[in-house]
């Protein structure tokens, strides 16, 4: 076996999605229909392009949270030092958030308000505006921190003259966000009869 394929089999991670609780980074695929009652609890196996996606995101996130330490920006992290994890109960289910980046002292640092969020992404064309499939996830960070969400594209592949750090501050919507909790309700509704045949 060559190293490729070890890396793939390190990365070949067991699904491990319960019913009742779901993460706001897929609420786009339950809505548009792509995670469904029916394949929701598949493993997907690992490929490589996967993989690449995987390693660029884990690397550039680990890159960007030592140097805005390094710069000099506060983060809020949880009790261990890790990623701040929220749960919101919403009827019988809970929705998982996980921002990437809370960021305690902005005015200190020259922005405009003090605390806010950062989601940082990879994408491999920098876009000028949110695209569709961030929207649910950006919004719950939203209701579960309180404070606005930026969309941060970190810039490194293609030759453009785009800075590094591209960011777009996220549209709230509560007609959205009032949207993806009833589609999520019903979901979740077929998922348990679908789980319990």
């Amino acid at each position: 076996m060559g190293i490729n394929d070890k890396f793939i089999n390190l990365y070949n991670w067991p699904n491990h999605r319960k019913v009742g609780r779901y993460n706001s980074s897929e609420i786009y695929n339950i809505i548009k229909g792509e995670l469904t009652v029916e394949n929701y609890f598949d493993n997907s196996p690992m490929s490589m392009g996967k993989l690449k996606n995987i390693w660029r995101g884990i690397g550039l996130e680990k890159q960007v949270r030592e140097d805005l330490e390094k710069i000099g920006y506060k983060l809020k992290w949880n009790a261990e030092g890790g990623q701040m994890k929220y749960e919101l109960k919403v009827d019988d289910f809970v929705i998982v958030v996980c921002p990437d980046f809370h960021i305690l002292n902005g005015k200190e640092m020259g922005h405009p308000i003090d605390e806010f969020v950062v989601e940082v992404k990879s994408p491999n064309k920098v876009k000028i505006e949110e695209p569709a499939w961030y929207l649910h996830q950006m919004d719950w960070q939203h209701k579960a921190t309180g404070v606005p969400v930026f969309l941060v594209q970190i810039n490194v592949l293609g030759d453009n003259d785009w800075p590094l750090i591209c960011a777009i501050e996220h549209k709230f919507s509560q007609i959205r966000l009032d949207n993806s909790t009833k589609k999520l309700s019903e979901f979740n509704k077929e998922l348990k009869k679908y789980n319990e045949r």
